[in-house]
């Protein structure tokens, strides 16, 4: 008989989910996927905001781990570390989103933020951020913008908690899941579309297990076995690659994943609920930071 308390059996992370609307001075069309572009004057104006010591690699900087800037966007870690051994930098611990798309002419933007774990604290650098980027403007044409309403969950401005159910007791099931945004998740070390419901369950806990234990409470670790009397009544899914300019390497990269919505039918568990629940909180899949990996289950 386990001689642990409930608290040391609990998985779970508190996140902060808040909408801006963003207000451009004259009407923009983004010929790349605009949050690809609000990361990267995140970035910049949080690094000129909170680096004191400028000259320094994040890496090697003894302020690593209180700067906001780095631990927002460089996140460093213990190389030694039993979470992801080896690595020296973990995901972000903030997710990006915006209905607006590519080539779509607006003079406004609704961009939602997620933060969690430690990052929530960090939220008043993120949004003094935003508005100085706004300030100097986007693009070449330096098309600024304000922040004219903000909005969080229930209308106020708090935290949220997801929790991992390891309830077993399980029900007949059909949803829809809906991939918003692209989701790039890696089958037997490739990116690719083609995987089954296990592999959809497994590669969501995964990313659920490694934020958890990262940035909130991770007890001790549930063993986890993905439904198999689970089936995708059907797929239409679809790949489609992006670009981005990356700095650091200076050249253009793709980041590709699907889109498209499957039908999933069977017997679902609290705990598969609960996993497909952290997957519209936290994005899905690698690269979320970006604002890929946007689901929603129906």
């Amino acid at each position: 008989m386990s001689d642990l308390k409930d608290s040391d059996r609990v998985i779970e992370v508190n996140y902060k989910k808040v909408t801006l609307f963003l207000e451009f001075n004259i009407p923009i069309t983004f010929s790349v996927f605009p949050t690809f572009i609000i990361r990267s004057v995140l970035g910049k104006e949080l690094r000129r905001m909170s680096c004191i010591l400028p000259r320094n690699r994040c890496d090697t900087c003894s302020l690593s781990r209180t700067c906001a800037y780095s631990i927002l966007f460089e996140t460093p870690i213990q190389k030694d570390n039993d979470i992801l051994p080896g690595r020296t930098r973990a995901g972000h611990p903030f997710v990006l989103y915006t209905p607006t798309g590519i080539n779509e002419a607006t003079d406004s933007l609704q961009l939602e933020l997620t933060l969690f774990g430690r990052a929530i604290e960090y939220y008043p650098y993120m949004y003094q951020a935003l508005i100085r980027a706004g300030e100097k403007g986007l693009f070449r044409e330096r098309v600024r913008y304000s922040i004219s309403e903000l909005a969080a969950q229930d209308n106020e401005v708090k935290t949220g908690k997801w929790t991992f159910s390891n309830d077993s007791e399980k029900r007949r099931s059909s949803l829809e899941i809906k991939f918003i945004t692209p989701v790039r998740i890696k089958i037997k070390g490739r990116y690719t579309e083609k995987f089954s419901a296990i592999d959809f369950f497994n590669t969501s806990w995964r990313r659920a297990a490694q934020v958890t234990a990262l940035y909130g409470k991770c007890g001790e670790r549930f063993s986890y076995f993905p439904p198999n009397d689970v089936s995708f009544e059907s797929k239409e899914i679809k790949w489609i690659d992006l670009e981005r300019w990356s700095s650091r390497q200076r050249s253009k990269m793709k980041l590709g994943g699907f889109v498209g919505s499957l039908y999933l039918c069977g017997e679902l568990s609290s705990a598969d609920m609960s996993i497909l629940r952290f997957n519209e909180i936290f994005h899905m899949g690698k690269n979320t930071g970006f604002g890929l990996g946007k689901v929603r289950v129906e």
